[in-house]
Formats: structure tokens, C-alpha cells, sequence
């Protein structure tokens, strides 16, 4: 501490009376002071291993005529003033199906005190029931398998304490570990798919929408694609929502069938699927709107006007 006793620089003069007075004093000190008439150095600033291990001292003695000098070497002994440090910071991703003692990693630190006992570091976790760490090295593993289901994401706590020293410092860091899921990639209902449209469908018009089915549960999206099949651009997918719309007028005489290859790649993991679905463009004026049409034809309707089969009638008649 500020002001603790250091040594005690001693002079003699033999001679007598006012002469033999001796005042004593250094130059441009900021961590040792000197008392002028005992000789009795004293700190006055902070010590520090790490920033210079040993401080020579230059002490003046004088009688107010002649004058002496010395030196004082003040070796600094190192404690332990500087907690374990972690060189940087983990994040794991595990995934649901590793076994039981499945090694992470090895949590490093560094601790700027010099000797062994002040620098020895170990490891703890606090109260974790699914990973451990290795007192000494520092390897981080799991203790049991996991259920995403259950839990997708465990944040665990770190402590690195200078076990050997005679002051214990420690740090902690937190570590953040992510349970991934096993699953198939994504997929489509069908591989093949099949619509119809017609030749007069305006621009812009939504024909098709895709959709996928992700096996994780997770509601991380997949952005949509078209691979093939897309002649002079005629279709175009929105990336978000699968839906398929019309760029170009189709012409059933020159081009009746499109097939448009579709990719859909999950979001985050970049697991993709494919899937073929076949346009068949129809003629408005070729195509009936019924495929089966029934009418009733009545047996006979009054559509012709009465006659006289002759157009001149005689009779006689008797005489009274």
C-alpha cells in the first residue's frame, strides 16, 4: 500500500557540530520518497510486476558542502493482481443426434502475472447437468444427447479462477450452444406437377404457387429459384412465396408445353429441393367450356297455318 515502509539509507560525516548535519533527497521520484533527515524511503505510487520488475533508486546525501551518492535496487515481487482473461469468445452448434461426450472445444485463457502460481488457472461450469469441462485443460463435452424438442438453445457459464495464488481472481464468460436438428432436406409435395393454362391469361397473372415441406418444424423459409424450362423468361417465381406468375403472352402455335425446373433452397441451413412442374398451354378459340353438351328437341310445334285443300267450292239447290 501508499506510504509502506521500504528501507533506510544511512550516511556518516566525521566531522562535528553543523557540518556533520546530513539532509538526504533523490531526483525526479514518483514512486519512492525519501525522508530528508532519517534517510527512510517510502512508497508513494503503485507497483506494478508486469510494468518493471526491479526500480533503482538514487539517493544523495549531503552535508551542505560535499555531497555523496548511492543506489537503492527495489526488487518488486509479483502477486497475483490480474484476473485470467479468456482469449475470445465460443458458440456451438450440436446437433441432436451426437452422442454423449462429444468434445466442443478447449476454452483457452491468458493471465498477465508472471509467475506459475499466479497465473495457474482452472475451470468450473455453473450448474450445468448436460455439458462438463476438464478442471485443468479447459475441454468443454456434452454429458447426454438432446431433445430439440425439448430445448434448442442452453447457455452455460464459465469461471476460470487462479486456484494456486494467494488472492483468487476468476473471470466467467457466458457461452451460448444451439441444439441443430437431424432431418431430411426439405421437398415438395410431388416431383412432377402438371397445370393448364390458356393462351389468352394476361400478364401478371398468378398461375402456380410452390410449396415445400420443412422437416424441422422450424419456420425458417426457403427462397425459390427457377432452374430450366424457362423459355425467352415467360414465367417468373417470387423468391419468398413461391408464387409463379406470367411475363410473356403465351402462344399455343408456338409453344405448347413448358416444363419449369423449380429450385427451393431452405434458409440458414441451405438444404435445396427440386421439383418439375409441367405447363400446358391451351387455344381459347380450340377449346370447348364443356366437354359434354345435352340438348331437348320437341316432337312438333304449331309452325305451319291451315288450308283449304280446294280453292273453289259448288253446290245445287233445288228450286221451290
Amino acid at each position: 500500500p501508499l506510504y509502506s515502509y521500504v528501507s533506510s539509507i544511512t550516511a556518516d560525516d566525521d566531522d562535528i557540530g553543523e557540518n556533520a548535519i546530513l539532509v538526504y533527497f533523490t531526483v525526479s521520484q514518483d514512486l519512492f520518497e525519501i525522508n530528508s533527515d532519517t534517510g527512510e524511503v517510502r512508497l508513494i505510487g503503485v507497483l506494478d510486476f508486469e510494468l518493471a520488475s526491479e526500480h533503482v533508486l538514487v539517493v544523495y546525501v549531503t552535508d551542505g558542502l560535499l555531497m555523496a551518492e548511492t543506489t537503492l535496487t527495489v526488487y518488486v515481487i509479483d502477486v497475483n493482481d490480474n484476473p485470467p482473461l479468456f482469449v475470445r469468445g465460443y458458440q456451438f452448434v450440436v446437433k441432436e443426434c451426437a452422442s454423449s461426450h462429444t468434445h466442443l472445444d478447449t476454452i483457452e485463457t491468458t493471465d498477465n502475472d508472471f509467475y506459475l502460481n499466479n497465473t495457474y488457472t482452472e475451470y468450473t461450469l455453473v450448474d450445468s447437468d448436460f455439458f462438463a469441462i476438464h478442471s485443468q485443460t479447459g475441454l468443454l463435452k456434452t454429458l447426454q444427447t438432446f431433445d430439440r424438442t425439448t430445448q434448442r438453445h442452453y447457455v452455460i457459464t464459465v469461471i476460470a479462477t487462479n486456484t494456486l495464488a494467494e488472492t483468487l481472481l476468476y473471470s466467467t464468460l457466458d457461452i451460448s450452444i444451439y441444439i441443430e436438428p437431424v432431418t431430411d432436406r426439405p421437398k415438395f409435395s410431388e416431383q412432377i406437377q402438371s397445370i393448364e393454362i390458356n393462351d389468352d391469361t394476361v400478364i401478371d397473372s398468378i398461375v402456380f404457387t410452390f410449396g415445400v415441406i420443412e422437416y424441422d418444424g422450424d419456420d425458417v423459409g426457403v427462397t425459390y429459384s427457377i432452374l430450366s424450362g424457362n423459355t425467352d423468361d415467360t414465367f417468373f417465381v417470387n423468391s419468398t412465396s413461391g408464387e409463379l406468375s406470367l411475363q410473356k403472352l403465351l402462344d399455343y402455335s408456338q409453344q405448347s408445353v413448358y416444363a419449369v425446373s423449380i429450385l427451393a433452397v431452405e434458409n440458414n441451413t441451405y438444404r435445396n429441393a427440386t421439383t418439375i412442374l409441367n405447363v400446358y398451354v391451351t387455344n381459347y378459340e380450340l377449346k370447348f367450356p364443356l366437354s359434354n353438351y345435352q340438348i331437348t328437341l320437341a316432337d312438333d310445334f304449331n309452325d305451319l297455318q291451315p288450308f283449304f285443300e280446294f280453292i273453289f267450292y259448288g253446290f245445287d239447290h233445288p228450286l221451290r
